[in-house]
Parts: structure tokens; C-alpha cells; sequence
């Protein structure tokens, strides 16, 4: 179900990228029900604060920030983007920090994107400019702590993307709605002959839910 109208200022790699995923969205079976259940909620959501002209922030999180939270991250802002949304932010975190995993860049590259070099000395866990638009609009990606200074405080959606280890952030303080999205971890194939397929699997699993 589609409300918004659409922004044509995606890199022309992406975009394609983009337009297929939009194509395939009318074919329902590709979403498990009960995953729609979720996307419906989280939906819910984004309409409820778009009619109140209020912003939604999304925080997606798990354990490292490092691979699943990063990828719906950036497909949630590009879907936002897409949908000429410019209320709704999209943010991640973990309950530890590593780093931004280079095949996460790397997938992210064959889909479209533009990943510049890191823009600080750090690294063991640099900040990476993912470039999206002809207007040079970017999504800045490091590994980062759920409750970092630069994460919503109040009032946003946390979405969690790996089964919790704890308690500690089962609920996390300011959220006003928690849904759990759980993706296959891709590092479970790192090192092995179809490690490039499963990272570009999961990409366009999240990529395509981020969009419906």
C-alpha cells in the first residue's frame, strides 16, 4: 500500500536496484505473514506521526551494530528517501561496539551505493560515508552503542534485528514501540564459498521489507 509520492534522486545504480524491489512488493508471498504483522505495526507507526507532522525515528539494534542493525539502517533511510519522507529517521546501535563489517560495505557497494573512505583516524572503528543520491546525500555508518548521544532519547520505534542476550535491553528507556525483526546473522557464512551470496541475501531480504 502505497501513500507517498516518489524521489528520483537515487544514484543511478541504485535506483535500479530500488525499482525492482518496488516491483516485487504486490507479490505477498515473498513476506512471511507474520513478518507483515510486524512491518504492519511499525508502519502504523510512521503513518500515525506523518499525519501529526511528527517525526518517526526508527532505532534498529542488535548485539554488535555491526552487520543486520547497519543494513536496515540504511535501507529504512533509503526507503524514507525514496518515499519523499523526510520525517522519518532511521538510526542503530548495540549493546556492544565493533565495527561496521567490510563485507556489509561491500554489499552495500554492488547494490548502488557509493561507500568514501573513512573520515577519522580510528581504525578499529572508522565512519563510513554511504553516498545514496545525486545530491550527494549520505548516510554516515559506525558501530555505536543503542544509547549513543547521537540516538533518539524518546519516542521512537526500536527494532530489534537479533534475539536479545539479556535483559539489559529487552526494553530500552524512550521507546515508544518495540517490534523484534530477527535476520539470519550473515557472519555465520563469513569465510565460506557462498559468504558473498548470503550477505547480498540478506541485504535484499531487509531491503525489501524496509520498502513494504
Amino acid at each position: 500500500m502505497q501513500i507517498f509520492t516518489e524521489n528520483e534522486q537515487l544514484l543511478p545504480g541504485l535506483h535500479e536496484y530500488v525499482a525492482e524491489i518496488t516491483s516485487k512488493l504486490r507479490d505477498a508471498g515473498l513476506i512471511p505473514s507474520y513478518r507483515r504483522l510486524i512491518l504492519h505495526d511499525i508502519a502504523t507507526y510512521v503513518i500515525n506521526n506523518f499525519l501529526e507532522n511528527q517525526f518517526s525515528n526508527l532505532l534498529f539494534v542488535c548485539t554488535h551494530n555491526s552487520r543486520r542493525s547497519q543494513l536496515c539502517q540504511v535501507w529504512g533511510q533509503i526507503a524514507a528517501f525514496h518515499y519523499d519522507l523526510p520525517l522519518v529517521k532511521c538510526f542503530s546501535g548495540g549493546l556492544e561496539t565493533e565495527n561496521v563489517s567490510e563485507k556489509i560495505l561491500q554489499t552495500l557497494e554492488h547494490a548502488g551505493f557509493h561507500v568514501d573512505n573513512p573520515e577519522t583516524q580510528n581504525v578499529y572503528n572508522p565512519q563510513h560515508k554511504v553516498y545514496y543520491s545525486t545530491e550527494f546525500d549520505y548516510i554516515s555508518l559506525f558501530s555505536k552503542p543503542y544509547n549513543d548521544a547521537g540516538n533518539p532519547k524518546n519516542n521512537f520505534c526500536t527494532v530489534m534485528n537479533c534475539t536479545p542476550s539479556g535483559e539489559k535491553y529487552q526494553q530500552i528507556d524512550g521507546s515508544k514501540l518495540n517490534v523484534s525483526l530477527i535476520y539470519q546473522n550473515p557472519k555465520d557464512n563469513d569465510d565460506k564459498p557462498d559468504e558473498t551470496q548470503v550477505y547480498k541475501q540478506i541485504s535484499y531480504k531487509v531491503s525489501l521489507e524496509m520498502f513494504y
